[in-house]
C-alpha cells in the first residue's frame, strides 16, 4: 500500500492517520467483495470530494484515492445551528474533470439514522450553500429482496422532509452485480408529483454501468438524475400569490387562479400572452404565468398544495445581502430621493450674452484687437488714427460696416484674414445665441443631497402607504398617524439610523434618519416626545396637499418619495402659471434596495432560474416590465388630480420676457454708447473746424500786416 492520507472525523474533529481499519468478518472473501464493491464507487466518483461516512471502527479500507473518513451514526440528536464544517475550506477544482461535486457514501449505515441528523450534519453543505451535485450514495445487498426492503425504508424516511430542504442533494443506493456490473437506483424525489407525467418515471430509476470505465458511468448516472429532474422540476413549482392558506403546510388554489388556468392554460399549449397580461393585476403574476408556464398545460389542479411537496416562488423580492445565496437573477432597484423649490437660483441673465463663447475664445478676440491696435501706433503716430482703428477691429466682430482707409497699407493683408475669420465667428455666435435665448434658465438649487437638507433645517412631507385605508381615513379627517409604520420605508429609516460606520456619505444619511425619527413616540427608543417632529403626512388620493404646501417657495421644504415617483411627480407640479420651479436632488443610493428572483433551495435543473435568466437575456422581462409601466402607472398625485399632460404651454414657462428685457437694456445702453460716440465725433468736428478757422483767420491777419 503507498502511503496515503486519510483523515478521521470523530465529534468533528480532525486526525491525521495512516493505518488501515480492520472489519471483522469471518468470511474473508466477503470482506474482499465489500471492498471491490466500495473501491468502485470511490473510483467513478474520484473526482468529486468524497466522504465516507462510517458507524464502527472495525472496518477495512483501502481507498485507491484520497477521501475523509467521518465516524459518526447520525443517531445522537445534533445541534442544528453548527456551521459546515468545510465553510473555511479553500477547494481547487482539479485540472483533469471540469466538474466539481461532493460525494458521501455510506457503507454500513442503511435507514439507522436521524432525518433531521441528514439534513443538518455539519458534514453536508446546506441546502442553500451549494448549487453543486451532492451525491449521496447507500450501499445495499446483493440480495434483491433485502436491497428493495432496504431502499423502501430510506426513501420513506427522506421522501417525509420537505423537498426545498434536500437542496442540491440526490440519492443513490449502490448494488453489485454479476458480470463486473453495478446497478445504481436513483431515488425520484419528484415522485410525490408523479401524476403529472403519467408513467415515464419509477420512485427507482436504475442506472447500468461497467465501473471500470469511470468517467462514461459517472455521466449515465448524471444523465438518469438530470431526466428526471427536466421532467418533474416545472411541476413542482407553485406561485405564492396564487394560493390560500387553510393550514400548516396545507394551501388551496384561489379562484382567480383557477379561473384563468381553466382559461388560458390548461388545454392551451401557447396562450394569448397580451390577454394574459390584460387579466393580471400585476407584473410579478403575470410572469409567474410566463414562467411557469410549461407546468400548467395539460395539467389537472391538485385540491390541496401541500408545503413539504413543492417550490415556492415568490417572484420579485428585495434581496437579502446573504453571502450563502447563489441563485438570484436581479431584476432592478429601489432609492428615495426629494424634490423642492427653495433656494433656485436661475443664472443671470445678463451671462447669455457671454454663453456661446467661453473665456479662451473671447480672449483671443481681445488679443487680435491689442494686436491691431498696437501695431497702428507703431506705424502712425497719431492717436485719432489708432482710436479708429481699434473701432475698426471691434466693428468687424460686429458686423458693422467699416472704411478701410484706416488699415495700415503694411497689414492689410492681415486685416482682410481677420474680416474672413470674424464672419465665421460671428455665424457662430448667432445661432448659439438664438439657441440660448429660447432655452430656459439654468437653475442651481442651494441644495444638492438630502443631509444638506437636514443641515439646513426642512421640513419633510412624506406620503403614506396609498394601499392602507386605516392611513387615508385618518389623513382625510385630519388626524395624525399614530405609527411611523404608516409609511413604505419606515423600516429602511430605522435601518439607516442605526448604521454603526462612519463613511462620510452613510453618516449623512444616518443624521438625516434619525432627524426624521427624532420627535415621534413611538421612535424605536429615542427621547422624542420634546422634540417637534420634521415631517409631515401627505396622500397621494388628495394631490393639491401637495403643491398647496410645497408652492411656498420661501419655506425651507421638501417631498421625499421613491426616486421613481419623484420623476413623474415633478412635470405635474411644473405645470403652474405661479413660476415655481421644481428640482429633484442628486442622491442616487438612499434608502437604497435591491430587487431580484431570489430562490434559497438549489434543486438540480432549477426551471424557475433558468427560465427567468432566458427571459432576462432576451429583453422579454424588460418589454413587459416597459409595457407595465405604460399601462399600469402607480396611482401617484398626478393620476388622482386627472392630470396627463402640461396644461400651461412650454412657452408661458420659459420666461422670455427677462431675457427679451435684457436684450432690449443691452441695446438701450449700446444706442446710447452711440449717441455719446456721435456726439464727441460732431463737436470734435466743430472744434477741428473752429480751429481750422481760427488759423486760416491768423495767417490772414499775418500777411495783411
Amino acid at each position: 500500500m503507498t502511503n496515503m492520507t486519510i483523515l478521521c472525523l470523530k465529534s468533528l474533529s480532525f486526525l491525521t492517520i495512516f493505518t488501515i481499519f480492520v472489519l471483522v468478518i469471518p468470511d474473508l472473501s466477503e470482506a474482499t467483495t465489500l471492498l471491490d464493491y466500495l473501491n468502485s464507487i470511490v473510483d467513478i466518483f474520484s473526482h468529486c470530494n468524497l466522504i465516507i461516512k462510517i458507524t464502527t471502527k472495525h472496518i477495512k479500507l483501502i481507498p485507491p484515492h484520497p477521501v475523509l473518513i467521518y465516524l459518526d451514526d447520525l443517531q445522537v440528536p445534533i445541534n442544528h445551528s453548527e456551521k459546515f464544517l468545510f465553510e473555511n475550506v479553500s477547494f481547487v477544482r482539479r485540472l483533469q474533470i471540469p466538474k466539481f461535486c461532493w460525494t458521501y457514501i455510506f457503507p454500513d449505515m442503511g435507514a439507522n439514522f436521524r432525518l433531521s441528523n441528514l439534513l443538518n450534519s455539519p458534514i453536508f453543505p446546506p441546502p442553500s450553500l451549494s448549487s453543486y451535485p451532492i451525491h449521496l450514495i447507500w450501499m445495499v445487498s446483493g440480495n434483491q429482496e433485502k436491497a428493495d426492503e432496504e431502499m423502501e425504508k430510506i426513501s420513506e424516511k427522506v421522501l417525509s422532509s420537505k423537498i426545498y430542504y434536500l437542496g442540491s442533494r440526490e440519492f443513490y443506493f449502490a448494488q453489485p452485480s454479476f458480470k463486473s456490473v453495478m446497478h445504481f437506483y436513483h431515488l425520484n424525489l419528484y415522485y410525490r408529483q408523479r401524476t403529472f407525467v403519467p408513467g415515464a418515471f419509477k420512485k427507482f430509476g436504475i442506472i447500468t454501468c461497467d465501473p471500470k470505465f469511470t468517467w462514461e458511468c459517472y455521466k449515465s448516472i448524471e444523465n438518469a438524475t438530470d431526466k428526471v429532474a427536466l421532467a418533474f422540476n416545472k411541476f413542482s413549482w407553485v406561485y405564492s400569490k396564487w394560493l390560500n392558506y387553510e393550514e400548516d403546510g396545507v394551501y388551496t388554489f384561489n379562484k382567480k387562479f383557477i379561473k384563468m388556468h381553466k382559461k388560458h392554460f390548461q388545454y392551451i399549449r401557447n396562450p394569448d400572452w397580451m390577454q394574459v397580461a390584460n387579466e393580471s393585476e400585476s407584473l410579478e403574476e403575470f410572469m409567474a404565468y410566463a414562467i411557469l408556464q410549461e407546468g400548467l398545460y395539460n395539467v389537472t389542479l391538485s385540491v390541496k398544495i401541500y408545503k413539504k411537496e413543492n417550490f415556492f416562488f415568490y417572484g420579485k423580492i428585495r434581496m437579502r445581502y446573504s453571502p450563502k445565496h447563489h441563485q438570484i437573477v436581479l431584476v432592478g432597484s429601489q432609492s428615495y430621493s426629494f424634490l423642492s423649490c427653495y433656494g433656485i437660483k436661475r443664472e443671470n441673465s445678463y451671462s447669455v450674452f457671454a454663453n456661446p463663447f467661453d473665456m479662451f475664445i473671447w480672449g483671443c478676440i481681445l488679443i487680435v484687437v491689442f494686436i491691431f491696435t498696437l501695431i497702428s501706433v507703431l506705424v502712425t503716430q497719431d492717436c485719432l488714427v489708432n482710436l479708429k482703428m481699434t473701432i475698426v477691429t471691434v466693428a468687424v466682430v460686429l458686423e458693422i460696416s467699416i472704411n478701410t482707409r484706416v488699415v495700415p497699407s503694411q497689414i492689410k493683408y492681415y486685416f482682410w484674414l481677420w474680416i474672413f475669420s470674424a464672419m465665421i465667428l460671428t455665424a457662430f455666435y448667432k445661432t448659439i445665441f438664438t439657441t440660448e435665448v429660447i432655452l430656459p434658465y439654468k437653475r442651481t438649487p442651494l441644495w444638492k443631497h438630502i443631509y444638506d437638507l437636514e443641515e439646513q433645517g426642512f421640513q419633510f412631507l412624506l406620503p403614506l402607504k396609498p394601499d392602507l385605508q386605516l392611513a387615508y381615513d385618518a389623513y382625510s379627517k385630519g388626524t395624525t398617524v399614530d405609527s411611523f409604520y404608516a409609511f413604505e420605508f419606515a423600516q429602511d429609516i430605522y435601518d439607516v439610523a442605526a448604521y454603526p460606520g462612519n463613511f462620510s456619505r452613510l453618516v449623512g444619511y444616518k443624521k438625516v434618519a434619525n432627524a426624521l425619527v427624532d420627535g415621534y413616540p413611538q421612535n424605536g427608543g429615542k427621547t422624542g416626545n420634546e422634540v417637534i417632529p420634521i415631517w409631515k403626512e401627505l396622500h397621494y388620493k388628495l394631490p393639491f396637499d401637495l403643491y398647496s404646501n410645497l408652492s411656498r417657495c420661501e419655506e425651507k421644504l421638501a417631498y421625499l418619495d421613491k426616486k421613481e415617483n419623484i420623476k413623474n411627480i415633478i412635470p405635474f407640479l411644473n405645470d403652474n402659471k405661479d413660476g415655481a420651479v421644481f428640482m429633484e436632488g442628486a442622491d442616487g443610493d438612499f434608502l437604497l434596495k435591491q430587487y431580484g428572483i431570489q430562490i434559497d433551495s438549489t434543486p438540480r435543473k432549477n426551471f424557475v432560474v433558468n427560465r427567468m435568466k432566458f427571459f432576462m437575456v432576451l429583453g422579454i422581462y424588460k418589454w413587459w416590465e416597459d409595457w407595465f409601466r405604460m399601462t399600469r402607472p402607480n396611482k401617484l398625485f398626478p393620476y388622482y388630480a386627472n392630470w396627463t399632460r402640461p396644461k400651461v404651454g412650454a412657452l408661458e414657462r420659459l420666461d422670455f420676457g427677462s431675457k427679451f428685457t435684457t436684450t432690449l437694456k443691452i441695446w438701450g445702453i449700446c444706442c446710447g454708447f452711440c449717441g455719446v460716440v456721435g456726439i464727441m465725433e460732431l463737436a470734435y468736428e466743430q472744434w477741428d473746424y473752429l480751429r481750422r478757422v481760427v488759423k486760416h483767420a491768423s495767417q490772414i491777419m499775418t500777411e495783411n500786416s
